[in-house]
């Protein structure tokens, strides 16, 4: 059974952002990344004591996108990387940060180096089409073999996913699928979490 993380922006909510990830960790979650690249670290980190509160609550693993000195204030569970965070290195290293530390990647050299790197997971994207990404090719059910082959670290996939697109990824080695929009703009985000869980055993 492939795990369900959930990855933020406030700004898609139709609703209230924190009864959406509240409702959205009641679902069945395996984990929240925070993903607010407008907010200033003073606000992210505010916001990220209130969404850590939520996910304590509900046993759902917290992971700060970017900042590890929010990820430190708050005591959660990682950061994630992306291509505008600091090198991991430094993160190991310099900064000694000892959390769980992940790291997207959008093809198998990104992923061999980044496990060679320290990294713990990596997030794979985006995999179907999505408006997040405007104009940019998805790489398909092929970038996901393609890292799989080169890296053996747990493997996330992200981008387009909906309950219609998870029985062709229950068929890659995956630890788990990340979702931004389809939980961030339902109306009902515990049901649309619940409607991937099922969408696994089709």
């Amino acid at each position: 059974m492939m795990k369900i993380w959930l990855v933020t922006n406030r700004l898609l909510c139709p609703g209230d952002f924190l009864k959406t990830v509240a409702e959205a960790c009641r679902g069945g979650l395996e984990a929240v990344i925070l993903r607010e690249k407008d907010l200033s670290p003073a606000a992210l980190y505010e916001l990220a004591r209130k969404v850590k509160s939520i996910t304590d609550t509900h046993g759902v693993k917290l992971l700060i996108s970017n900042s590890v000195e929010v990820a430190s204030a708050v005591e959660c569970d990682g950061v994630h990387l992306g291509r505008e965070a600091l090198p991991l290195e430094a993160i190991r290293g310099k900064l000694c940060y000892r959390g769980r530390v992940g790291v997207s990647v959008h093809d198998p050299s990104a992923a061999r180096t980044a496990e060679e790197k320290g990294a713990d997971y990596l997030l794979a994207g985006h995999i179907f089409p999505t408006s997040s990404k405007p104009g940019l090719p998805p790489g398909g059910l092929e970038l996901l073999e393609s890292i799989r082959e080169v890296s053996s670290l747990p493997l996330l996939a992200i981008g387009g996913i909906t309950p219609e697109k998870v029985p062709a990824l229950c068929r890659q080695e995956l630890e788990g699928i990340a979702v931004m929009s389809y939980i961030m703009q339902s109306p009902e985000p515990y049901r649309a979490v619940r409607e991937l869980i099922q969408a696994q055993g089709k």
